[in-house]
C-alpha cells in the first residue's frame, strides 16, 4: 500500500495533521492502518476503495501526493500545521527546477497596478520563474492568465477540491494553466466546496512555496495582508510596488505599510526584482 492511501484513509476517519504524522512515524502504511484495526474494524476495506478512487482519477489525471512522496515541496515544513495532503494536477516538479514568486494582490486592482503588474511579470517570466497565485479575481487572475498567454509555468493553489475551481469564471482559466504546462493544488479533497476560513488556509500554501513574494496592490484589511503575514512568519523575502506619485486610484495603504515598516522592499526599477532573483537562484544552485 502507497503512503498516499494510508494518509488518505487516516484522513478519511478524522484524523488531524499530527494524528497521521504520529501514527505514521515508525509504520509502513499498512501497518499502521492494521495498529489501528482493532477500533476501527472497515479502514482496510475502506483503504482498498480509496485506493480504487485514486486509480480512477488518475485517469483524469488528478493525483494525490502525501509527506512522504519524493516530490512532496520541502518549502511546505516552513508551515505549523504542515499538510500531509495535496491534490494535484500537473507536473508538480517544476518547484524544484525554478524560482517560485507569488504575486498577490487586491481583487480590484486600479489601471496603474494592472499595468506595473505585467510589466513586472514580463521580468520574472523572461528569467523563467514559476509564478504562483491563488486564482482569485483581480491581481491574481492578471498572474496567472498572463503567464499562460506567454507560455510559462504558473501555479495555482485553490480553497477547493481542484475539480471545482473557484471563481467558476475561472474555471476556463484553470485548464489553460494546466495544459500550458502549470498545474493546481489544494489540500482539500475533490469536490469540496471552499469554507470562508479555506482562503486564509489556501494563502498560507501560497506563501510557503514562494521564495519570493511580490504585492502588486493592498489595503491594510485585504485577503492579500494574510499572505504577506505568512510570509514574513516564514522569512520569505517581500517586494511590494511603490505607490504612484500621482493622486492615482487605488487603495495602497498595505503597500506603504509594508515599505515603511521594512517588512517589504519597494520596487523601484527592474534591477530591484533581478537582485532578488539572482540570489535566490544562487541559493538553489540554478543557472
Amino acid at each position: 500500500m502507497k503512503p498516499r492511501t494510508a494518509v488518505a484513509t487516516l484522513i478519511s476517519y478524522g484524523f488531524s495533521k499530527k494524528e497521521v504524522r504520529k501514527t505514521l512515524l515508525h509504520r509502513e502504511p499498512l501497518e499502521a492502518l492494521e495498529f489501528i484495526k482493532g477500533s476501527r474494524p472497515k479502514i482496510l476495506e475502506k483503504a482498498e476503495k480509496i485506493e480504487e478512487i485514486i486509480k480512477n482519477k488518475l485517469q483524469e489525471k488528478f493525483y494525490p501526493i502525501c509527506y512522504k512522496d519524493k516530490y512532496w515541496p520541502k518549502s511546505l515544513k516552513a508551515i505549523k500545521d504542515e499538510p500531509v495532503l495535496l491534490w494535484g494536477k500537473g507536473d508538480i516538479r517544476k518547484l524544484e527546477r525554478q524560482v517560485n514568486v507569488a504575486v498577490i494582490g487586491t481583487r480590484e486592482p486600479s489601471q496603474y497596478s494592472v499595468e506595473m503588474e505585467k510589466r513586472i511579470l514580463k521580468i520574472l517570466l523572461e528569467q523563467k520563474c514559476n509564478i504562483i497565485s491563488g486564482l482569485a479575481l483581480g491581481c491574481d487572475t492578471i498572474a496567472h492568465r498572463e503567464t499562460v498567454r506567454n507560455k510559462g509555468v504558473t501555479v495555482a493553489v485553490l480553497p477547493s477540491g481542484i475539480d471545482l475551481p473557484k471563481p467558476e469564471t475561472n474555471a476556463t482559466l484553470s485548464e489553460e494553466i494546466v495544459e500550458t504546462g502549470g498545474f493546481l493544488l489544494s489540500e482539500y479533497p475533490l469536490g469540496h466546496i471552499p469554507e470562508k476560513k479555506n482562503y486564509v488556509e489556501r494563502d498560507r500554501i501560497v506563501a510557503a512555496l514562494a521564495d519570493i513574494v511580490i504585492v502588486i496592490e493592498c489595503g491594510m484589511k485585504s485577503g492579500t495582508m494574510h499572505t504577506v503575514n505568512y510570509a514574513v512568519e516564514y522569512d520569505r523575502p517581500i517586494l511590494a510596488v511603490a505607490p504612484p506619485k500621482k493622486n492615482l486610484p487605488g487603495d495602497y495603504s498595505g503597500n506603504i505599510f509594508l515599505i515603511n515598516e521594512k517588512k517589504a522592499k519597494p520596487i523601484i526599477d527592474k534591477e530591484t526584482i533581478m537582485e532578488k532573483i539572482l540570489e535566490i537562484k544562487q541559493q538553489k544552485n540554478l543557472n
